[in-house]
């Protein structure tokens, strides 16, 4: 004879149960392992939410311990929360309910602490708190497909965030190293040999150079033809073409970096346009902060 204890056999009745209410072509499936959930909604819908999954982790109570129009449930592993916090698909909480066989739900990022606190806290185990759960039953659906439409379009643009960050911060610290060496040359006093003079043109060159090249390389992760692309590509045509009133060479010296090319300077008109260049690339250096509407047109 099979047995089981009593909370066994509370727990699979909420697992029964959940199941059980969920919408046409809204699919359960349980895990082959148990890694912290108890499974994962797919919905196959023949419209925009396709496709969408959440994860759901149900937790059963003969009843429930209420703080105002909270749930509170103490006691949970801080591990097992941030599991519930993280990945691509949100975590639904069911808390049902086995006197009343009815159940209550709420996303895990609105019911667990702060991230911060959940990431750095030293206690091994956090509160649940699910303020005003939202009832389960056949009107609770339509808000959950709108809710998790938003918030996967929020993870998405994080996830997009980080990747213009990933492209544009390596480069707008390079501008602004180079943008230090133009500064360098603007307000050091003129070296006395001529060995001197040319390691300061040379450091200034190199930092024309990195400029434009940090600003070529943000403009290639671009599409070409939205907005931010376009207004690049002109101030990049537009400092290249200042530049060549004073260095004779420096296409070549932009086509072949890692070689080194001779140009010619033209000392007088480099040391007149120098405050000009400084304040086109820090120009720059602010513009390249907007760009996280990537591809934008």
């Amino acid at each position: 004879m099979i047995k089981q204890s009593e909370a066994q056999a509370l727990g699979n009745r909420g697992e029964q149960w959940f199941p059980a209410q969920l919408p046409k072509y809204w699919y359960f499936q349980r895990p082959t392992y148990d890694l912290g959930v108890d499974g994962v909604v797919v919905i196959a819908e023949q419209n925009q939410f396709n496709g969408i999954e959440f994860r759901v982790q149900i937790k059963s109570s003969r009843e429930w311990i209420t703080q105002g129009n909270a749930i509170v449930i103490s006691g949970i592993k801080r591990s097992t929360a941030r599991y519930w916090a993280a990945g691509a698909s949100p975590t639904l909480l069911v808390f049902y309910d086995d006197s009343k066989e009815c159940g209550f739900c709420a996303w895990a990022l609105d019911a667990l602490p702060p991230v911060p606190e959940l990431l750095l806290g030293r206690s091994d185990t956090i509160t649940v708190r699910a303020t005003s759960p939202l009832p389960i039953d056949a009107n609770c659906w339509d808000g959950i497909r709108t809710s998790l439409a938003a918030r996967l379009d929020r993870f998405s643009r994080v996830l997009h965030s980080a990747s213009v960050a990933n492209i544009v911060l390596p480069r707008i610290r390079d501008i602004a190293r180079s943008i230090q060496l133009l500064h360098l040359g603007e307000f050091t006093p003129e070296p006395p040999d001529a060995d001197g003079q040319m390691l300061l043109s040379l450091g200034q060159s190199v930092a024309h150079r990195d400029i434009i090249r940090a600003t070529q390389g943000i403009l290639n992760e671009l599409d070409p033809h939205c907005l931010a692309a376009r207004q690049l590509a002109a101030t990049i045509e537009s400092y290249k073409s200042k530049i060549d009133e004073f260095y004779l060479g420096f296409d070549t010296m932009l086509a072949e970096p890692e070689k080194a090319v001779a140009i010619r300077e033209n000392p007088t008109k480099s040391k007149e346009l120098r405050p000009e260049m400084i304040q086109r690339a820090t120009e720059l250096l602010v513009s390249l902060t907007s760009l996280w509407n990537r591809g934008e047109p």
